[in-house]
Parts: structure tokens; sequence; C-alpha cells
């Protein structure tokens, strides 16, 4: 992670491995923490606008075998330093133990592509922005949790009834360039300045991009 990120800037990243993708998350989170959450010795409550959603997790067994359970500090340990480039399920499924969040973290949604052709698209790999989690009546599990020195909500999965995001669209953009990119392109088709050309590959470049963002995310 860079030491200083402009915050007049979106970044995006993209990483060959889980577990490239895995540290670099922790590090935007801890950084996130460190800067607005109170030290564990403190009496002020943490804020409400960042979670912990903590997974039901256990050792595998056979069937044939005493399920067992992982002590409080195993589990600990792992939610703090593991991500789903280290917990399998099923048939070599990756799971991530804990989702780490905040009110506008980014996410990646994660389903079908049945509203693909739907304003805005959204489908597998879509980019959403985490709003907040909606817990279920008569939870038990919220508590303050130490994550690095400081103090944190968390709750088990079980507890969360859905989380509500906010999905980012740019479709607009894309089409307010496509608009004017056309019309450039038939009232100058034939003596185009300098001027105008570089309008022309400006816009298409942007275009470009933008529709190739929105590939790479779902790529990840």
């Amino acid at each position: 992670m860079p030491e200083t990120i402009p915050e007049s800037h979106d970044w995006n990243y993209a990483c060959p491995t889980n577990k490239e993708r895995n540290a670099i998350s922790a590090g935007i989170f801890k950084k996130h923490i460190e800067l607005t959450h109170p030290a564990w010795d403190s009496e002020q409550l943490p804020p409400d606008n960042t979670i912990i959603i903590e997974g039901a997790f256990g050792p595998t067994c056979s069937s044939n075998k005493k399920k067992r359970k992982i002590r409080n500090a195993l589990r600990h340990r792992i939610i703090e330093s593991c991500g789903d480039a280290d917990i399998e399920y099923g048939t070599n499924k990756l799971a991530d133990p804990a989702l780490c969040l905040y009110s506008g973290i980014s996410l990646v949604y994660v389903a079908n592509n049945d509203a693909m052709d739907q304003k805005p698209p959204r489908g597998n790999g879509t980019v959403v922005k985490f709003i907040s989690a909606k817990l279920k009546r008569g939870f038990n599990s919220r508590k303050i949790r130490q994550y690095n020195g400081k103090k944190v909500w968390s709750v088990n999965i079980k507890d969360v009834e859905h989380i509500t995001v906010e999905l980012m669209d740019n479709s607009d953009e894309i089409d307010n360039a496509n608009h004017t990119l056309t019309s450039l392109k038939e009232q100058y088709n034939e003596s185009p300045t300098t001027e105008i050309n570089n309008r022309i590959a400006e816009l298409e470049k942007n275009i470009k991009d933008d529709n190739g963002q929105e590939i790479q995310h779902r790529a990840i």
C-alpha cells in the first residue's frame, strides 16, 4: 500500500493471486481503522459505520468423527490474519473468514448475469459500494472486538439479515460520450480540424477505458 493516497481519486487494483489481493484489502481496512477508531483501552465506543461480519466456520472432519470447535484465540487469529486464499469449503471453494466493511468501501457483487440487459446492467463482477448491514431481530452476537489494537464492532454472519449496497453506474456517461462522438464524426466527416480529431480521439479513449474498467471488475 502506498503511504499516501489522494482522497480526490477513486483507486482500483487487480492482482494475479488471491493472497496478494487479501494483503491489499487488509491494508486498506487497517488504515481505515487506524484513522477512525478508538484504541482498545479507550472508553469511547467504535463508530457504527464499520463492522466485521464473522463467518461461521470450523475444522473439516469426516461424518464418522466428532465435530470439533475452534478455540476463541485461534478463531480471532484466523479472522484478523487470513483471507479467502486460506479458507476452503465444499469442493475446493474459497471463502473469506470475515467481511471487513465500512460505509463507502467498494465491493464486487457475485451473482448470475440475469440483469445484464437492465439499466444500469449488473451481474457477476459488478462493482458496488457498501452502505450498511441490517441485523436480524434478537441478534446476540454483536460485540466489540479488538482489531490491530483498536475497537471495532463485529457480528456473526448468522445474525445478519442482509447488507445494503449502492450500485456504481457510469452507463449515462458512456451513453453521452457515444452520442457526442457520433455527432462529431457526422458533422466533421469530410475535413475535421486537428482540434476535432483530438477531441474524437479523447472520447474514443474515454469510452474504451470505461468499458474496459467494467470488464476488469468482472474478471477480478
